[in-house]
């Protein structure tokens, strides 16, 4: 009986939650937040590629959920809608809305939204990563902010948004609620994700 409960338990332990984003700021949001907060994912940078790829993403994803493992998916609303792949970006998400192992948490119009949402509650619609990169550097901590390596490893704009995370959650949160399908609003699914992240165990 013993042997039986330790096997499970030693099976139980290497269940793990990955993540995968398209580019370097989702790597270094995630990383850094991994060691602020203790968040117990996995991430390879390798899969963490600048150009947005819903193949390479999904083909990944499928291989960490074979073993029972967690994924969850990150990705910009913008970039994948500019890449011309609409109708499958929306199938992909369709395809994964009730996942138990695979969650998607995607952006619109960027994960800069999401960064936003930490010191202002709105939902006023954003076309573009420059849009909103404008209206976050309005705030003094981020006023320097920028999506090069040399800014991004360094952990101090992620330890800020940190301290203000739970605004973040309620700000999202709010606009997720009343959002409609048809509704020309930026929004993003952080809530989601930063939820399945602190359950897991």
């Amino acid at each position: 009986m013993g042997n039986k409960r330790n096997k499970s338990k030693s099976l139980k332990q290497k269940v793990k939650l990955y993540v995968l984003g398209e580019g370097l700021t989702e790597y270094y949001y995630f990383k850094n937040i991994k060691d602020i907060l203790n968040f117990n994912i996995k991430l390879e940078k390798k899969y963490f590629k600048e150009s947005f790829n819903l193949v390479s993403m999904e083909k990944q994803a499928k291989i960490y959920q074979e073993s029972n493992n967690h994924v969850i998916c990150v990705f910009d609303m913008d970039i994948a809608q500019v890449s011309g792949n609409k109708t499958k970006i929306n199938n992909f998400i369709k395809n994964y809305k009730d996942s138990t192992y695979i969650t998607i948490c995607h952006s619109m119009p960027t994960i800069e939204f999401w960064f936003l949402l930490h010191f202002v509650n709105t939902d006023k619609f954003y076309q573009n990563k420059k849009e909103v990169i404008t209206e976050l550097k309005k705030h003094p901590s981020f006023e320097n902010y920028q999506t090069s390596k040399i800014f991004l490893e360094n952990k101090n704009w992620v330890d800020e948004l940190s301290n203000r995370i739970d605004i973040a959650i309620d700000n999202a949160n709010r606009i997720l609620k009343t959002k409609q399908k048809e509704d020309k609003k930026s929004y993003t699914y952080f809530p989601h994700a930063i939820k399945i992240i602190k359950d897991f165990k």
